[in-house]
């Protein structure tokens, strides 16, 4: 953080490196209205200063999490990668930047790309906990579970006691479900949901989970509950959300969704 002040104060940015930290104390309450007052307050950064590279990178982050708790999913996800992308081409030693970027690049199917921005985050910034993260979710995503889990197994051993693991946790899940260890993937996915309910991934794999251990009553319960937070979607899009590049492993989750009582 210091470098970043001295990197900002030296460009002759400090009140837009001002708003992005105030943005920042507001983004990572993770609500509704403090995204938003975030976002507003990374627009007044880019505003006060367009070569802020601290601001595109925290609202590309906003934008992640935007789209991961309801907004226009894609729309929000291809924002989200704009203003990372234009971080890295402002700061390409900046380590959050390019996780980021990684993160965006792999939601946008650009599996490849996401897996060189992980890794290159992390070479940057080996103590980059969430860069790890990003990593196993990359690599759940072209059917590297074993790997994904050891991964993000080393993640939490960077941050025992950081809440916000539980938007990351849930690549855990992902790998022991598609490993078939559908109980261990449960109880990941239960500790996920604890720690961050607003997150949609949590409570997917948590009803695929029980639905492939026939445990229906609870299945139904959970899917009544993605239902009531996303009515509109269906059952197979919500199975093909995760950006797999093999069609093989969201099929696998909507078997699970279908045994948990998903019908529509």
């Amino acid at each position: 953080m210091e470098v970043e002040a001295h990197r900002a104060i030296t460009r002759g940015s400090f009140t837009a490196y001002d708003l992005v930290q105030r943005g920042n104390w507001h983004l990572y309450k993770f609500t509704p209205e403090d995204i938003a007052e975030a976002q507003r307050l990374f627009a007044a950064a880019i505003e006060a200063d367009p070569n802020c590279a601290p601001a595109y990178t925290s609202m590309a982050y906003s934008k992640y999490i935007s789209a991961q708790f309801g907004a226009d999913f894609e729309a929000t996800l291809q924002s989200a990668f704009e203003f990372a992308r234009k971080a890295v081409a402002l700061d390409e030693k900046d380590a959050r930047a390019h996780m980021f970027l990684a993160q965006t690049s792999l939601w946008l199917r650009r599996h490849d790309d996401a897996i060189a921005e992980a890794r290159g985050a992390i070479a940057i910034n080996p103590s980059l906990a969430q860069a790890y993260s990003v990593l196993g979710y990359a690599l759940d995503c072209i059917g590297e579970f074993e790997e994904a889990l050891k991964t993000v197994a080393y993640s939490l051993r960077l941050r025992p006691h950081d809440r916000t693991v539980g938007r990351c946790i849930p690549a855990m899940s992902v790998a022991h479900y598609q490993l078939g260890t559908y109980g261990a993937a449960e109880e990941t996915a239960r500790r996920a949901i604890a720690l961050m309910p607003m997150y949609w991934l949590g409570h997917q794999m948590l009803a695929a989970c029980l639905g492939q251990l026939g445990r229906k009553e609870e299945a139904a319960q959970c899917i009544e509950e993605i239902r009531r937070r996303e009515p509109e979607i269906s059952r197979c899009a919500y199975s093909a959300r995760l950006p797999f590049r093999d069609a093989v492993y969201a099929r696998h989750i909507d078997e699970g969704l279908a045994k948990a009582g998903w019908n529509g």
